[in-house]
């Protein structure tokens, strides 16, 4: 079964898939170009386009994973389950080897950025201090695209109108979340200063938080 629902995820994936793996390889080299040989001496013009560029990869891998994740039950949803229902198996194993199926697919673009990570690495020479670190990169990309695929997976799960309303609220939290706190606090003075923004954002970075990972070091090199 595994066999069969592996194809059957590729099929509906390989073709949103493929920009980002394209991106994912081509990442390192684009950040290899931006490199000047005079500025690759350890001063701090070497991370101006590590900087610049990094921030771009934790939304790459989030749409690598969210492209996985919508795609592992859009044959369901088209047939109306009937798939599922008519295989001799429990919905809790047949939804479990569909997610990992889709774990072994979000890893392509992850591996294609080690693979490109490797291969830029070696095309420019480096100080003695700094490092070149494709494959602890192309983890926490990984992380952060199966983080994605986690979250959107249990909301596909579901119809498509649920998917609908959590993300419509999720949505509205963040952009309207700060004016609702504003004129809350117009009777309830205890939530003045408090904004919904900064209360997202804390939660987020956290240690204990899974979407962490979209924080912090994203270079491909380092000391």
């Amino acid at each position: 079964m595994t066999r069969q629902m592996l194809s059957l995820h590729w099929k509906a994936a390989r073709w949103g898939l493929l920009p980002w793996v394209v991106v994912a390889f081509g990442f390192p080299f684009m950040v290899v170009s931006r490199l000047q040989p005079a500025h690759v001496d350890g001063s701090e013009a070497l991370w101006q386009p590590l900087l610049s560029l990094g921030s771009l990869l934790p939304l790459v891998a989030a749409a690598a994973g969210a492209t996985v994740a919508l795609t592992a039950w859009s044959w369901d949803h088209r047939q109306g389950h009937v798939y599922a229902l008519a295989l001799p198996v429990t919905r809790s194993r047949y939804a479990s080897t569909k997610f990992l199926v889709g774990l072994l697919l979000a890893a392509i673009p992850a591996v294609a950025l080690a693979g490109g990570g490797m291969l830029a690495a070696g095309t420019v020479e480096l100080p003695e201090l700094v490092r070149a670190y494709p494959a602890a990169l192309a983890l926490k990309f990984y992380l952060a695209s199966i983080t994605t695929y986690g979250v959107l997976f249990a909301l596909a799960a579901g119809t498509m109108r649920t998917a609908v309303v959590v993300l419509s609220a999720a949505v509205g939290t963040i952009f309207f979340g700060d004016p609702l706190l504003q004129l809350a606090a117009g009777v309830i003075p205890s939530l003045e200063g408090i904004r919904m923004s900064d209360l997202l954002v804390d939660a987020m970075t956290r240690p204990w938080s899974p979407f962490q990972v979209f924080f912090g070091n994203w270079f491909l090199f380092d000391v």
